[in-house]
Order: C-alpha cells, then structure tokens, then sequence
C-alpha cells in the first residue's frame, strides 16, 4: 500500500490516505483501523482542526468529514433552487448494504440536523448537524459498522421535524 499524507491532529490520533483507502489510528499507529468511502476515490490531503474533526476530498466532489473519529460524507448540494418547504426523502437503495442515500430539501438558512436511530431510539450516527444554505441535499450513510435491521432517520430543524425508517439487510 502506498500512503501518499498522513496527518496527527494529536498524539495519539492519526491518520493516513493513499490509493482510494483511508485509515485511523488512536493509539499512536500501533493499529490503524480501515475507514469506508464508499465508491468514491479518496485524494491525497487531511485538513484537521482538532482530534477528532478534519476533512479530505474525494473524487466527483464528494468530501468526506470525521467528528467523532469515523470518516462519514458531509452533504453534497443537489440543486441550488430554493425550495418551498423542509422535505426528507426516501433513502435510496431500501433496503441497503452498507451504503444508502438520504436526501432532502430545505427552504430557509437554519440549523439542521439529520440523524439515524436504532430500534430502541438511540442515537447511531450524527449526519448533519450544523447551518444549511436553502437547498437540495444529499448525504451518504455506511452502515458497514452496524448490525442488519430497521432503523430511523430524522431530519429537524426548529419549526420542521420528519422521520422515515430504512432497513439495513448484510
């Protein structure tokens, strides 16, 4: 494997990227740990701001961000027309494995959060969280580090809440 950047944000986190893959580590490199970008083709620079949050480019412009120590793909805009109200869509593929597609559309510039639960109601993954311009958008969604099984996905702003369910099936 040929690692082209490799970046410690901290002493014992690190990372490395280099022919399409990305890898951590968390305790200094003695194990590095592969990281999904689904079938985007990963370049070769980090740009981190602490630990636990940085970013690097992928292919077809796809940027993949990590704030929790897990890359996930940051969403892409669809279409710059504004719309009319919130919406989130059905994910696509339904069912999936690993990787499914969430999108949805947002009519004014507001704090918004998406975020996918188990069955049980507790929290799985943070997708979005953070100011969104008025927009389509989509986000990718690797559940390769999760169990087979039905789970929900919530779009929130402050005067918008929707949840819709997708099933994960390996």
């Amino acid at each position: 494997m040929n690692f082209q950047d490799v970046s410690f944000p901290a002493a014992e986190t690190g990372w490395a990227t280099g022919n399409n893959k990305i890898v951590c580590t968390t305790n200094g490199g003695e194990n590095w740990t592969d990281q999904s970008t689904g079938n985007s083709t990963v370049h070769n620079a980090f740009y981190f701001i602490n630990a636990l949050t940085g970013w690097v480019c992928g292919s077809t412009g796809t940027i993949f961000k990590t704030t929790n120590g897990g890359m996930t793909f940051i969403p892409s805009i669809v279409n710059t027309t504004i719309p009319q109200k919130y919406l989130l869509f059905q994910n696509y593929p339904n069912p999936f494995n690993p990787l499914t597609t969430i999108g949805f559309q947002c009519s004014e510039f507001k704090e918004v959060s998406l975020k996918v639960y188990d069955i049980l109601g507790r929290e799985i993954a943070v997708l979005v969280n953070e100011p969104l311009a008025p927009g389509t958008y989509e986000v990718k969604f690797d559940g390769s580090r999760i169990s087979s099984g039905m789970y929900f996905y919530r779009l929130h702003t402050n005067n918008y809440t929707e949840t819709k369910k997708m099933s994960l099936l390996k």
